[in-house]
């Protein structure tokens, strides 16, 4: 039955806002001094980040389809990952003290720059589906790389990992081998599904964390094998900011000859609440937030939305797998091929800083489509 057609244009204002979990980062760190290459322009400017998500599965039953969650329940891949990017911004949105060492003074600085999905994919592939697979997932299916980072959703781990923290990196993309666990953990154990929003707490900031090392961020004080620190001063083993925990921080606050090991959740025995260190909390300190600011400014540029929709688009087909549509001037429809329309549950956002033009189409279902007006870059 077809449905009367409607249009939403929302003006986007940014507001400034005063497991044990392996993870992997293959780059050599430096020493803990504030090292950033070009000073951000603007860390008062909210940055969006482009990102793909791409589940793996063996079979029906072992990660999100289309239309479920792989376990028998109404709750498919599209709406879980929109819950999970939502918990994602919840936590980007508000900043916290660090808590080591003891009270400090450190500034707690408002972050400014948030995700938006770009599309979600769904791939059967029983010889990539265990975890570790990131750089043949990667190879294979990697979308839109130069524009937009990728997101690869495996089984079945406690870890995540991304290949490198080089902001001038063309290779942007992560692997969790948690978020698929966590959500078949939360069911098997009688959670409520949906899930509400509290319960994205370990994997929300997990991916935050991991996307952290794509935006240029290292790990506060271990080395890249998560190894412990030595405890001599001017080694390399640090993150190149000087504001967060350096290892004899912490050392001296946990009364050991070298760097615990920090797991989930584990603040209390001398482990930092930074997001780049391991108790799965999202303190981030002025200049890690300056770091992620300038890489979105210079090399990181193409994964944002405001350049995004700096250059025209022609759109044919708004429908699924893409959740998101970005352009200057827009023009929506008047193809040949394939017909455009929107169908079922399927709901698409289009962003545009000009014009959006729309030729003759259909909705069909409960879909949404809802016009959003972004400015271009301005840094």
């Amino acid at each position: 039955m077809k449905k009367s057609i409607f249009f939403i244009l929302a003006i986007l204002i940014v507001v400034e806002l005063k497991s044990q979990i392996y993870c992997l980062d293959n780059n050599t760190e430096g020493e803990q001094i504030n090292q950033v290459l070009n000073p951000a322009k603007s860390i008062s400017t909210n940055k969006t980040v482009r990102l793909n998500f791409h589940f793996i599965r063996k079979d029906a039953y072992s990660n999100f389809t289309e239309s479920s969650d792989g376990m028998g329940n109404n709750y498919n891949g599209y709406d879980f990952t929109r819950d999970l990017v939502n918990y994602m911004n919840y936590s980007q949105g508000f900043n916290i003290q660090m808590n080591i060492p003891s009270g400090n003074t450190t500034p707690v600085l408002a972050k400014n720059f948030n995700y938006v999905i770009d599309a979600v994919y769904f791939h059967n592939n029983p010889s990539l589906y265990s975890y570790n697979s990131g750089t043949s997932l990667y190879n294979l299916y990697g979308t839109d790389k130069p524009n937009v980072m990728n997101v690869f959703i495996t089984c079945c781990s406690s870890g995540g990992w991304a290949p490198n923290t080089s902001q001038t990196s063309s290779v942007k993309f992560t692997e969790s081998g948690l978020i698929w666990k966590w959500y078949r953990d939360w069911v098997n154990g009688g959670g409520a599904i949906p899930p509400p929003q509290w319960a994205f707490w370990t994997d929300g900031n997990h991916l935050c964390h991991e996307i952290g090392h794509l935006l240029g961020l290292n790990h506060t004080v271990l080395f890249p094998n998560g190894a412990a620190c030595p405890t001599n001063i001017g080694n390399t083993c640090g993150d190149d900011c000087g504001d967060t925990p350096s290892a004899a921080d912490m050392i001296h606050v946990y009364g050991s000859s070298v760097h615990p090991h920090c797991g989930f959740n584990n603040v209390g025995v001398g482990c930092s609440n930074n997001l780049m260190d391991y108790s799965n909390y999202n303190a981030l300190t002025p200049c890690q937030i300056e770091k992620v600011h300038s890489g979105l400014e210079n090399g990181l540029n193409p994964y944002t939305t405001c350049y995004a929709v700096s250059v025209d688009n022609s759109i044919c087909d708004l429908g699924y797998p893409k959740l998101s549509h970005f352009g200057r001037n827009v023009i929506i429809g008047g193809c040949s091929t394939p017909p455009y329309a929107l169908e079922l549950n399927e709901k698409v956002d289009v962003y545009f800083s000009q014009s959006v033009e729309f030729f003759a189409s259909e909705f069909t279902g409960s879909s949404q489509l809802e016009v959003i007006f972004e400015n271009t870059c301005n840094f």
